[in-house]
């Protein structure tokens, strides 16, 4: 087994759908590996490149250090303790309490 399957499929699928799909090694297609929640998302071939260029629009229009910041968590989170990811979220979430972003993000909040 490589790429960490045996670890991570458990946290995407459960480990009993891990099990299965681990044993049996039957192929799925992209619509079933959307179900199981294994992709994001599923689009034609021809939208391919205009789907990734709205998502790294997207990603490219918040505030780089908390994109960076949440990344990190994420990573985190996946081996930590729940308290250590939960100390690390307040750390992060202080570390961003007061920039102009956010500041500039409640307010649009607070408006509608």
């Amino acid at each position: 087994m490589t790429g960490a399957a045996s670890r991570l499929l458990p946290l995407l699928v459960g480990p009993l759908k891990a099990k299965e799909l681990l044993l049996l090694g039957e192929r799925i297609d992209a619509a079933k590996a959307a179900e199981l929640g294994l992709v994001n998302e599923v689009v034609p071939r021809a939208d391919l490149r205009r789907r990734v260029g709205e998502l790294a629009a997207a990603i490219a229009a918040k505030p780089p250090r908390s994109v960076t910041l949440a990344k990190r968590a994420v990573d985190h989170g996946i081996d930590a303790a729940l308290e250590a990811t939960l100390e690390l979220e307040v750390t992060h979430a202080l570390l961003t309490e007061h920039t102009p972003e956010v500041t500039r993000s409640e307010e649009e909040f607070r408006s509608r």
